[in-house]
Parts: C-alpha cells; structure tokens; sequence
C-alpha cells in the first residue's frame, strides 16, 4: 500500500492528473494518444534533440 501511495504522490509532482499520462524526453505529451500522434510528437522531440 506505502508503494501505491509513493506512486500517486510522484504522479502529483509530476504534473499527473490521469491516465495514460506520457512523458516524451521528460515533457507531458498533452496532446492525442493514439500511435500517429505520439509517433509524430516522439519524431519531433528527436529532431528537436539532433
């Protein structure tokens, strides 16, 4: 139960308000979440990174 807690309170720092929450290189994807969308935003962080 101490790990579910620990779990929830790290989803709360971390901008969490529901699930499924994706982070993409450490930023919420707020967006879509179907695959062409987040395949598209996971593109544009790697180029974004390049």
């Amino acid at each position: 139960m101490e790990k579910v807690r620990e779990d929830f309170i790290g989803g709360v720092r971390s901008g969490v308000n529901g699930t499924p929450t994706f982070f993409i290189n450490g930023a919420r994807h707020d967006g879509p979440y179907g695959g062409g969308a987040l395949l598209s935003a996971i593109n544009e962080a790697i180029l974004a990174a390049a």
